[in-house]
């Protein structure tokens, strides 16, 4: 009656201990998450993006504005004290767009001449046009400048009273937050944890070489399956602990909804990337192909995710899924109920995966 559990515990117990001699493996799945995890953790900022802009001042005018005022330098003021926000003056365009070029600055703006002397004219219907030049092919960099701009425009009209019959906004950032990783989080979370899981598993069957001795009935194929899906499940159990830890602990990104809520979504996300993996370790007659197999897949998941116009597809992949969920629970506080959709999707996902790798294996005539 309990042999079949038994010999399930020992082929995930075999299958463990095979994992921890893989080198290659053990890689994989905590060295490469972990450096990612530190290479984007410290290379970007949290609160908001950093931008480096250019100031060209062509303002002759001064006085205008009464004694001991000039605009534009107090507009080139208010604009440096926009946290995150770094400025280079220039002495021409020509050296502004020279520095764009190379990307020493994300952008750039001009002030006009005739600055101050036009804010400070009697004409109630006085308008004044900064340039701002912008390096198109910089899209984090242009969008972060296109925002400083403005919030540095809004806070100097504010207080140099230029407000007449206008209704401005002030800008509060909710569910905000100072970890480094604030931004990233969901993306590297989903991506290394669904991408390390699908690459080892991927290797599992076809790389198993006693497998041929072993699988001699359809019942031991269930059971070999079975065994390799609960080991790779306890290592990435431990996989994610690590992850979190450094991720709470080092970088402080919030997890609003507690610990567990968000270990059960990021198991389920190595859930389905366990399960992908089977199903393409099944389908292979080589190594060679599995890993074929896997990079096709994964890159067609990349795409589809942050490229695809195709919704109803994108909306059932787990890392598609996956991000949506992490950055409603952890960062507003939802619960796995209240993230329901994205949730039971991934786990759809792990779950009808299973069932094709069981129906293929059960079916196929051989392993290697």
């Amino acid at each position: 009656m309990f042999d079949r559990p038994k010999r399930i515990l020992s082929l995930a117990r075999k299958e463990i201990e095979s994992l921890l001699k893989d080198k290659q493996a053990l890689l994989i799945i905590f060295l490469l998450p972990t450096l990612v995890l530190f290479a984007i953790g410290l290379g970007t900022g949290g609160g908001s993006a950093h931008a480096t802009i250019g100031i060209v001042d062509l303002d002759t005018t001064s006085g205008s504005a009464g004694p001991g005022v000039n605009l534009s330098v107090e507009f080139i003021n208010t604009l440096d004290e926009i946290p995150n926000t770094d400025i280079i003056i220039f002495s021409g365009i020509a050296e502004a767009n020279e520095s764009l070029f190379y990307g020493e600055i994300d952008g750039f703006i001009v002030i006009p001449d005739l600055f101050e002397q036009s804010l400070s004219s009697p004409d109630l219907n006085r308008t004044v046009v900064i340039e701002l030049y912008l390096d198109d092919t910089n899209f984090g960099g242009a969008g972060a400048v296109i925002g400083k701009v403005e919030l540095a425009i809004l806070n100097f009209k504010y207080e140099m009273g230029y407000i007449r019959d206008e209704v401005l906004y002030v800008p509060t950032f909710q569910f905000s937050s100072d970890s480094s990783l604030y931004r990233a989080a969901p993306f590297v979370f989903c991506i290394t944890i669904l991408g390390s899981t699908m690459m080892t598993a991927a290797q599992s069957i076809v790389g198993d070489v006693p497998l041929r001795r072993m699988l001699l009935t359809p019942a031991r194929k269930t059971e070999v399956l079975l065994a390799k899906l609960m080991a790779y499940s306890l290592i990435v159990f431990f996989q994610i602990q690590i992850l979190l830890g450094l991720a709470w602990g080092v970088f402080g990104v919030p997890l609003r909804c507690g610990y567990g809520p968000i270990l059960i979504l990021l198991f389920l996300i190595g859930f389905s990337g366990i399960t992908l993996g089977l199903l393409i370790s099944v389908l292979s007659t080589s190594r060679l192909q599995a890993s074929q197999y896997f990079l096709l897949t994964f890159i067609i998941m990349l795409v589809l995710t942050w490229f695809g116009g195709l919704v109803f597809i994108r909306d059932a992949i787990p890392l598609y899924r996956g991000q949506q969920a992490f950055g409603i629970m952890a960062y507003k506080g939802f619960s796995l109920l209240e993230a329901g959709i994205d949730v039971m999707v991934i786990f759809l996902f792990g779950f009808i995966s299973y069932l094709l790798a069981h129906i293929v294996f059960h079916f196929k005539k051989s392993v290697i």
